[in-house]
């Protein structure tokens, strides 16, 4: 499936409904447009090509880090269009690990002065919150997943060459999802149910495609020790 810019999509809407810019205004359809591009690109929190890898450096005795700041990058690396979420942290010499922010606030209370070389991370409220807090100004590496790039890129100057930030085979299921619009707009709703369901079975399957576990990661069916208990006993864990 090639690309297409958003004049193309323009011109296959109008073209699948048998309109023209005087029967809906252009910037209803690319209203319509943006609507598909953002269902699409925020219908999973963890698309793949939206991962990215940055980095920020920490201040001394500050235990707290915007999403803006950590994705603001040390140089080249900043992310431009922001970051969605944190996946990854760690600095030169090893992973500083996930933890939950009660947990976090157990172990170093607000109350206390515990500086040092961070080890754990909590995420909460866009904020990262490093444990303990930095004692000095350390480099963190950081993979995320970063937002997509606004698309139409302008709501009333678009630029009708750019095509949106997803790759080539979702394309189509955003057009597909204004063609729905467009005949709810011009209210038939035979044809708009049609096409909304089309919509739901093209993402659906492109997740499949492209939101699946990678083959090279093993599946794991459970992370508990089993053992037989008896010659008929049932299947008893590793304490017991």
């Amino acid at each position: 499936m090639s690309s297409m810019t958003l004049q193309q999509m323009r011109d296959h809407i109008l073209g699948v409904t048998e309109l023209d810019s005087a029967d809906i205004p252009t910037s209803v359809l690319d209203r319509f447009i943006g609507e598909g591009y953002n269902l699409v690109a925020y219908s999973e929190r963890r698309w793949p090509f939206y991962e990215v890898e940055t980095s920020f450096n920490t201040v001394s005795n500050q235990k707290d880090y915007s999403l803006t700041v950590v994705g603001n990058g040390t140089g080249s690396d900043g992310i431009s269009q922001g970051l969605r979420d944190i996946a990854h942290l760690r600095n030169e010499d090893h992973v500083i690990g996930l933890i939950g922010r009660d947990d976090g606030d157990e172990a170093y209370p607000l109350d206390s002065n515990d500086t040092g070389e961070p080890w754990n991370f909590a995420y909460w409220g866009e904020q990262v919150r490093l444990y303990p807090t930095p004692s000095a100004v350390e480099k963190i590496y950081v993979r995320a997943y970063r937002n997509a790039t606004a698309f139409p890129s302008d709501p009333v100057n678009p630029d009708t060459t750019a095509s949106p930030d997803l790759p080539d085979p979702f394309h189509v299921v955003v057009a597909n999802y204004a063609i729905a619009r467009v005949y709810q707009q011009q209210e038939d709703p035979q044809m708009s149910m049609t096409y909304d369901q089309l919509v739901a079975v093209e993402l659906d399957n492109l997740a499949r495609r492209y939101a699946g576990t990678p083959l090279t990661q093993p599946m794991v069916l459970n992370r508990q020790n089993l053992r037989s208990w008896g010659a008929w006993g049932r299947l008893r864990y590793s304490w017991e």
